[in-house]
């Protein structure tokens, strides 16, 4: 009984890098038939992400990026960092997707082989790409954990507050003693 799942042979990072700079011109050419014809960005979300693209484009192609292939990682991760000012969530989905689908045509385009070991690294990528939005820019994270440290500080001046009115009141340490027995 034959299986299901076929064998693909590994993809290494200076392969994928090669792959992306041979059809360099076809996958920019995808990625902005992409971002056109996706209905639910705005204008600004549009631009936005098409720079993330031909950023993340220009990234994998430029010409010393085979060097980093034992530390590309932390290459990912500084790529990640000088885009969060312009990262949300939304973006970085749609970036994803767009960036897919346009792999994902131009290897039907060619009838390319080895599909599945490309997709697998570009999911290896993405997954570090995510582990670093979380880490570095999660923008619900940064704004929950503001809204938390907010709350901690209005809380911890209310007690002040508080405390501020019972001195206020009292005479003496007895007054306070009696004071804070009622609390």
């Amino acid at each position: 009984m034959g299986s299901a799942f076929h064998e693909h042979e590994e993809m290494t990072f200076e392969h994928f890098v090669l792959f992306v700079k041979s059809h360099k011109s076809q996958i920019e050419g995808n990625v902005n038939v992409y971002l056109k014809l996706e209905p639910s960005l705005s204008d600004l979300d549009r631009k936005m992400i098409g720079t993330m693209l031909e950023s993340f484009i220009q990234f994998l192609t430029h010409p010393n990026i085979e060097e980093v292939h034992l530390d590309y990682d932390q290459h990912l991760d500084t790529w990640m960092q000088s885009h969060l000012s312009i990262m949300t969530t939304v973006r970085f989905n749609f970036f994803r997707i767009i960036f897919e689908k346009s792999l994902i045509t131009l290897m039907v385009q060619m009838k390319y082989n080895r599909t599945a070991s490309v997709m697998i690294f570009l999911l290896s990528i993405f997954s570090r790409l995510v582990q670093s939005y979380h880490q570095w820019g999660d923008d619900e994270s940064r704004s929950s954990y503001v809204d938390f440290e907010i709350n901690a500080e209005v809380r911890r001046l209310k007690l002040l507050y508080k405390l501020d009115e019972r001195l206020i009141r009292s005479s003496g340490t007895k007054d306070l003693a009696e004071d804070s027995k009622r609390v």
